[in-house]
């Protein structure tokens, strides 16, 4: 035997180079061993797998306990087995179960030497080569079989190694049971909750859990950013968020015990929509809206969990606000669209029709509103318009979608998209209809051509090799092609109908094979059936029938194509092998863990000795006892066990099947299935078998996996968002019922549909070239916003956040996205987008009207000053030259911050980012810094800390410019002559510079703390709450501001720091190595 070091493969057991000793025999020839079998299958499979080796050595030596044994073993649905090792390498006895595990019969598995390399997987040959190798007598491992056809099961092995008295192994005795099924529900949770997880972390939705006391579990990112809390604060989420205040929506304060997550767990009820202020001690009151689930465990009335649903809609106002513009938008909207629209008196007559249906129509405006829109229908399509239009005048739904034809001016038909929905006054009083048209006639014609090409292709993809049946259902021919006359000896130039057909099917199976095709063109499209159909030799063959049913654009069934498989010969062999299986199911029907006799009274005959693996009882321990009377089984279980013994009993052949709670010998509960069959009437068993297996693991993961699927489908169905599960090639497998009301259409509708079909052609580049090669690149979450087309044809706004569903090897197999409407939120920035820009255009005109009188006020000014030094007239002069300049500085100042609010104002003062050295930039900027200083009557005190070695990309005009506002400000409420401090520095992370950082400090009186936050709002004066220092004078109150709007548009930061009486400091700090603004920004 090969070390375990070096484990076989099967490359040794075909070979014969696992060198185990070959079985012993005694001195009368027999083989030594088989009484060794112990342990998981010893004594009771020992003993059977015994009785029949003698058996098959000596088949006139068959005692009747060998006898019984022999049934026991050929009757089982788990494969019995001894295989023996070298120098034989074979199977010695298999049950004749195997073949429906592996494929192969029992004669296969006899007369191959090599089947066993053949049946084992090759990644599970070192679990069977670590079994071998073990030092015990026993052995317990699952591993993979690769049946016959090729396909994969699963197998638990229980083995008990066979030894001769060296100690060398001889033979491998065990039973294998087919256990695909577990695996795959252990697959199925397993892919459950990976979905689960990435809805949670994905959704847009905020999410919570909370337990049975009030405590948070969890809670997603969409959760903690709606609460304003870090992610690590969730835990504490429970105690924190009970100090924050809570409202109504009047204003009124909210009691604790009336909070919806309080409310749902007394009450154990839904709390939906309930609209929360909370209050943060140190923010701003969000408004939310709640929905609460309580969920509870099967039999307890107190809820254990309760699922928490957030939206933050504190936005909503600002929506509001937007209303009148919105109104307006609609005006230029239907005027403009690209597709038809008009408004309906409720008579049917055009009240207002926009350019484009007047185009699609082929009507001017005022020869279409003179019109009905029944008169242009056409005729054949006119009623289903009346009536569509009645029923949603009647208020069965509230809009209808219709594609109909109109007649154009010219009397052409036109293919349109008809979506109608009815306005109604507050009290519901229908006012008129709004209709949108698109023209579809390209669309149609190439429907119809589609439709012609696939007829094609299904009609090539079913035909076979087989006999082909073509049936006419409107003209009654039938024609016969394919392997037709070879298989049944019909020429297929004999005239052939349906009653031709009819007529050599068997009459025993004529009218059952009739209904089928009956039920089939009533409403079906596929159709097969099995039976048994005349020869041309009058001899009868079992035939397996395909058909496939083909209709017209109304429905009607007008082909039926199908295909005839002569299967005579495969049923022989089926009914044979059942004949012979037949023979050999006197005592068991499958040994599941637990086998069990019950003579007719219900007394227990036998246990097999599994009951001890199984429930923990001796075997033996059971016999005697009856089953009515047991103590074993649960209470509720009893009269539900007894029941389906009594049924069995009295119905000979019949089988049952039952699950119960049985108690095991350690006083736990496990879940037993029973399958039971009568075989009292079969003279050499006279008793009920039962079969019973552990179920109680199984049960587990069903359990498990239907919480996980119900969690999935509350979160699922519960969200407003619109939440869908996509093959990697993008196509939908799962689609929320949202999508009806975000989309118009319904989930089933959407499966199988590239959402690429669905996005805006503007928008599908963007979307392939950013968020899709993001995920190529292995992101594990990324956000668009584009537009999706609506099933009325409209489009819409979303904003969708994609997640990645990996597999337990961690490959990526499938997205998970969860999408939300913001079309509103569009909206309101178009409208804002255009306030601003309307602003800047209005102050540069301002602008430009006060430059010019401006700049000639000034120079007269000057020209005086200039001519005339001991005017009498000087200091007014003088006084008009500095108030000249202040307000031209003015001036220019809010042109700046209008075009930095606007991001769609003119290019006219772009930032033009490029590489600076850090160090030749400060030593510049020191040197304006002073001269600044001295027309203030200051002075500048500059240091550096450390090296100024960095490249930073960005504007260094506008940072000067903001840096000096700084130091200007400094030198106006510092004291006269004062001096103003200018330090720099870098600042690192780690072991590299990220930033730099630049100081400026003055020692003024200070800025009161409760004024400290205004400092950078615009037209804020420190000459309000502060004495002025060197200037003399405040300044216009933006040059904070001013500064503050160029830091961050660099990508930097800029800090505050004063107390009364110690100075003000002003801190910049910018991003070094390229980490600022992009080329072109505009302000």
């Amino acid at each position: 035997m090969p070390p375990c070091g070096s484990l076989p493969g099967p490359r040794h057991f075909a070979e014969g180079s696992m060198r185990f000793p070959s079985m012993l025999r005694g001195t009368s020839g027999r083989r030594a061993g088989l009484a060794a079998a112990g342990g998981l299958v010893g004594g009771f499979v020992g003993g059977l797998v015994a009785g029949i080796s003698r058996t098959r050595r000596n088949p006139g030596a068959e005692d009747s306990r060998d006898g019984e044994r022999l049934r026991l073993l050929t009757t089982a649905s788990d494969v019995v087995f001894r295989y023996l090792h070298a120098p034989k390498n074979r199977f010695d006895y298999v049950s004749p179960s195997v073949e429906a595990v592996t494929g192969y019969t029992v004669e296969e598995h006899y007369g191959d030497p090599n089947i066993i390399q053949t049946l084992v997987h090759p990644d599970d040959w070192h679990v069977l080569a670590e079994a071998v190798c073990s030092e015990g007598s026993a052995a317990s491992f699952e591993l993979r079989w690769v049946r016959k056809t090729g396909e994969i099961v699963w197998v638990e092995q229980r083995v008990a190694l066979i030894r001769d008295d060296g100690g060398r192994l001889v033979a491998i005795e065990g039973i294998a049971r087919d256990v695909t099924a577990r695996k795959e529900a252990e697959e199925a949770l397993r892919q459950s909750e990976e979905r689960h997880r990435a809805l949670f972390e994905t959704m847009t939705q905020g999410v919570v859990y909370y337990d049975g006391e009030g405590n948070v579990t969890a809670a997603n990112p969409a959760a903690t950013k709606i609460l304003g809390i870090d992610v690590h604060e969730v835990r504490n989420l429970s105690p924190i968020a009970r100090s924050w205040r809570a409202v109504r929506e009047d204003g009124s304060d909210l009691p604790d015990e009336e909070r919806p997550i309080e409310v749902a767990l007394r009450t154990g009820k839904k709390v939906e929509g309930v609209v929360v202020g909370i209050r943060p001690p140190d923010g701003e009151t969000r408004w939310i809206c709640y929905n609460a689930v309580p969920q509870f465990r099967a039999g307890e009335d107190r809820p254990y969990r309760v699922h928490v649903t957030l939206e933050d809609i504190t936005e909503r106002t600002m929506a509001e606000n937007e209303l009148r513009a919105a109104e307006e938008r609609f005006r230029v909207a239907f005027l403009h669209a690209p597709i038809g629209i008009a408004l309906v008196e409720l008579d049917g007559r055009y009240k207002q029709v926009n350019r484009a249906l007047c185009e699609i129509l082929g009507y001017g405006e005022d020869e279409l509103l003179g019109k009905t829109f029944k008169e242009i229908t056409h005729p054949d399509d006119l009623t289903t318009s009346l009536d569509f239009e009645r029923r949603l005048r009647a208020g069965e739904f509230e809009s209808y979608h219709l594609e109909k034809r109109y007649i154009r001016a010219n009397g052409d038909p036109v293919w349109a998209s008809l979506n109608v929905s009815l306005v109604t006054s507050p009290r519901g009083e229908p006012l008129y209809y709004i209709a949108k048209v698109q023209d579809i006639s390209e669309r149609k014609e190439w429907e119809k051509a589609l439709a012609r090409s696939e007829e094609r292709y299904r009609l090539v993809a079913r035909a076979t090799s087989e006999g082909i049946l073509d049936a006419d259902l409107r003209d009654d021919t039938l024609e016969w092609g394919g392997a037709a006359e070879s298989l049944f000896g019909y020429s297929p130039k004999e005239p052939k109908n349906l009653a031709w057909w009819e007529e050599r099917i068997h009459p025993d199976d004529r009218e059952r094979v009739l209904a089928g095709v009956r039920e089939v063109l009533r409403n079906g499209e596929a159709w097969s059936e099995e039976y048994r159909f005349r020869r041309a030799d009058g001899s009868y063959a079992v035939v397996a029938n395909r058909g496939w049913v083909v209709r017209d654009e109304g429905g009607e069934p007008v082909r039926m194509i199908g295909s005839m498989l002569d299967v005579t010969e495969r049923r022989r062999a089926e009914a044979a092998l059942k004949s012979s299986e037949e023979r050999f199911r006197s005592l068991i029907q499958n040994s599941s863990d637990m086998i069990t006799v019950i003579d007719a009274d219900g007394t227990i005959l036998y246990h097999s000795p599994s009951i001890e693996r199984v429930l923990g009882h001796p075997p033996g321990s059971r016999i005697g006892k009856n089953v009515f009377e047991s103590a074993l089984i649960h209470p509720e279980d009893l009269s539900r066990h007894s029941e389906a013994i009594r049924k069995t009993l009295k119905d000979p052949g019949s089988s049952r099947t039952v699950e119960m709670r049985m108690l095991h010998r350690d006083g736990s509960w496990r879940h037993i299935e029973a399958t039971m069959r009568n075989l009292v009437d079969e003279s050499n068993t006279n008793s009920v078998v039962a079969n019973s297996r552990d179920i109680t693991e199984r049960k587990r993961v069903e359990e498990a996996l239907r919480e996980s699927e119900e969690r999935f489908r509350l979160l699922a169905e519960t969200t407003n968002d619109l939440v869908c599960l996509q093959e990697l090639d993008g196509r939908y497998l799962y689609v929320s019922p949202s999508s009806k009301r975000l989309l118009g259409y319904e989930p089933e509708e959407l499966l199988g549909v590239d959402p690429f079909d669905l996005i805006h052609p503007e928008d599908v580049p963007r979307v392939r070239s950013g968020p899709q090669e993001d995920l190529l690149r292995g992101e594990p979450q990324v956000s668009t916003t584009c537009r999706y087309r609506k099933k009325s044809g409209d489009y819409a706004w979303f904003e969708t956040m994609t997640g990645l569903v990996r597999d337990e090897r961690g490959r990526v197999v499938r997205l998970q996205t969860s999408s939300r409407d913001v079309s509103e939120r569009k909206k309101a920035e178009e409208a804002l987008e255009e306030a601003a820009r309307a602003k800047t255009e209005f102050l540069a005109d301002v602008s430009h009207e006060l430059r010019t009188p401006l700049t000639v006020i000034r120079g007269n000014a000057e020209v005086g000053l200039q001519l005339r030094r001991d005017c009498v007239h000087k200091e007014g002069l003088e006084e008009i030259v500095r108030e000249a300049g202040r307000v031209s500085r003015m001036v220019e100042d809010l042109l700046f911050l209008a075009r930095a609010d606007s991001s769609a104002a003119p290019p006219a003062a772009p930032f033009v980012p490029e590489p600076v050295s850090v160090e030749p930039f400060l030593d510049g900027l020191v040197n304006r810094a002073e001269l600044l200083a001295r027309e203030h009557g200051a002075a500048l005190e500059a240091s550096r800390e450390g090296d100024a070695e960095g490249i930073m990309q960005a504007d260094h005009i506008r940072i000067e410019q903001a840096v000096l506002a700084l130091v200007d400000n400094a030198a106006k409420y510092g004291p006269k002559g004062g001096t103003i401090s200018l330090s720099s520095g870098l600042v690192s992370r780690g072991d590299r510079p990220t930033e730099l950082r630049i100081e400026v400090a003055d020692h003024g009186p200070g800025i009161p703390e409760k004024d400290l936050p205004y400092v950078f709002e615009r037209f804020y004066r420190a000459g309000k709450s502060r004495d002025l220092g060197a200037a003399g004078g405040g300044g216009t109150g933006l040059g904070l501001s001013i500064a503050k709007t160029i830091v961050e548009a660099q990508g930097g930061r800029i800090e505050a720091w004063s107390r009364p009486g110690e100075g003000t400091r002003m801190k910049v700090y910018l991003p070094l190595n390229g980490e600022g603004i992009s080329p072109g920004t505009d302000l």
